[in-house]
């Protein structure tokens, strides 16, 4: 008996270590998120979500606007097996949210593409407009909020086989998608979905990918990225195979914050959220209780104590980068609407309170390096000091928002167009900046704000381990004009690739937590 007591116990342990929020290297997860879209500037969006495992899902994804993470849009997806799923976002003009234009196949909630009352275009297609807008929080009421932001995806259940609502979502030998029966089972009051909300369903499997690319036309210059993929986000360890069970499926009104990713649970006995991620080249766990902070979780595998990035600034090969810094759990710290608490929550010290100029914008400290690996960390002072000047304070201000765009040098950001622009190097007392010329790569140090005696630390987890830094993904983006790439032809060349970061960890005494 004790030796099957013990084999149980270790069996549960393998279990429980294996559930955890992870970022996939892969690129394929429950929950995905996709860094960046703008329909500003001439820009439009395109967005292609992938469903590469063998099971059929309901996957919903939310549009959250930049300045403050809140819902510009919302829709579920039923993906069929390896089935894909593509929208594009458009500016319609001044004044006016962008829309979102589908023409795929793939049923969704709310239809679009099959939908007779949304506005349409001059060639017919029916297209969702983003909004309303928001106008209950410190940021700006206008329309034009919504031109930029990020985009979250989450699996909430995989479709058992063999079931009237697989054969609604997936054609077949029985014939093309019966979109009207799945609206159906979620139209009250007789919707099967209404009093059963899992029937025909079961957990979450995996194996979503996504890609957005911002995309101007005119210009001939697309930025695509991939989607950062989080693996494991619900999970139950008695669920084996996966997809077996429906205990941590999802469907319908969540509850709670309008976020998509303040819903992970690795354990639903115990109410568990755990986080997995490299620290030091060690694999550290650690858990959050749930679902109050479950957030936490996802906040774990996204936190960077320093995030790093190439740039390119050379005039002679028309080359500008742009560094996006996307937060997307930030607004569920620092919005009382969304936190639920009347003070930031760390790591963040300071609450939403709009775009700040950079005058009144936080501060974090960097390094500019060139590629023989000489510090540039300087400033040049602004007109009119004397000798000697004062010492400038390298810092980058940052507008405190959710996505913030930050463009090398003294001009704003020439590439997107950004309404949400962090400076590098301003200082508010004599205008000094750093002006960079050539190539080389920026580091950015998150672990305090310039203006805070309060280090960005993490809430301990149940463990009493907290992280250093703040949780970003962090996209660098660079173009190259050829003026010359033929008699009349004008060439650009673009590329968007992930910064990269580095993780310090701290235990209870404030000593670098052991494995």
């Amino acid at each position: 008996m004790k030796r099957l007591s013990l084999a149980v116990f270790t069996l549960a342990a393998v279990a429980g270590a294996a559930d955890a929020v992870v970022v996939n290297p892969r690129g394929q997860g429950q929950a995905l998120i996709f860094p960046y879209y703008t329909t500003a500037a001439g820009n439009s969006s395109v967005l292609t979500l992938t469903n590469q495992s063998p099971q059929a899902k309901i996957v919903r994804l939310r549009w959250a606007e930049g300045e403050n993470g809140r819902t510009a849009a919302q829709l579920d997806v039923y993906l069929g097996e390896y089935d894909s799923w593509t929208a594009a976002l458009f500016e319609r003009g001044r004044g006016e949210a962008p829309g979102l234009l589908t023409t795929d196949r793939s049923c969704t909630n709310p239809a679009i593409a099959t939908s007779t009352t949304l506005p349409q275009l001059p060639d017919g297609r029916r297209y969702l407009p983003l909004g309303p807008a928001i106008t209950d929080d410190a940021g700006s009421d206008e329309p034009q909020r919504l031109r930029e932001g990020y985009v979250e995806a989450l699996e909430l259940a995989s479709i058992r086989r063999t079931t009237p609502t697989y054969y609604a979502i997936v054609p077949g030998a029985d014939g093309p998608r019966d979109c009207a029966a799945v609206l159906a089972a979620s139209t009250p009051p007789s919707g099967y979905w209404i009093s059963e909300p899992l029937r025909d369903l079961a957990n979450p499997t995996g194996g979503l990918s996504g890609e957005v690319s911002v995309v101007d036309v005119a210009s001939g210059v697309v930025f695509a990225a991939a989607a950062v993929a989080l693996d494991d986000y619900r999970s139950d360890p008695l669920d084996r195979p996966r997809g077996t069970l429906a205990s941590v499926a999802l469907n319908g009104a969540l509850g709670g914050p309008p976020s998509l990713l303040a819903h992970a649970l690795n354990d639903p006995a115990a109410r568990i959220a755990r986080a997995r991620m490299l620290v030091g080249g060690e694999t550290l766990s650690l858990s959050y209780p749930a679902p109050e902070r479950a957030v936490d979780a996802v906040s774990a595998v996204l936190t960077a104590t320093e995030l790093f990035g190439t740039y390119e600034e050379t005039p002679a090969l028309g080359a500008h980068t742009s560094f996006v810094l996307t937060y997307p759990t930030r607004p569920l710290y620092t919005d009382p609407a969304q936190s639920g608490a009347a003070q930031p929550l760390a790591p963040f010290t300071s609450a939403f309170a709009g775009v700040r100029a950079p005058a009144e914008a936080d501060g974090i400290g960097f390094v500019v390096y060139d590629r023989d690996a000489r510090m540039l960390r300087f400033l040049i002072p602004g007109p009119g000091c004397g000798f000697p000047c004062p010492p400038l304070l390298p810092a980058v201000r940052l507008p405190g928002t959710a996505v913030e765009v930050l463009a090398l040098g003294a001009t704003p950001d020439p590439l997107l167009g950004t309404r949400l622009p962090g400076d590098i190097g301003f200082q508010h007392n004599d205008g000094g900046r750093y002006v960079p010329d050539g190539a080389g790569h920026l580091r950015l140090i998150l672990q305090q704000s310039l203006s805070s005696t309060t280090p960005a630390l993490s809430r301990p987890s149940l463990e009493g381990r907290r992280l250093s830094g703040l949780p970003v993904v962090g996209l660098r983006l660079t173009n190259y004009v050829n003026a010359n790439a033929a008699p009349g032809l004008l060439a650009n060349y673009s590329s968007a690739l992930p910064m990269t970061a580095a993780l310090r960890c701290v235990d209870e005494a404030g000593q670098a937590c052991a494995p």
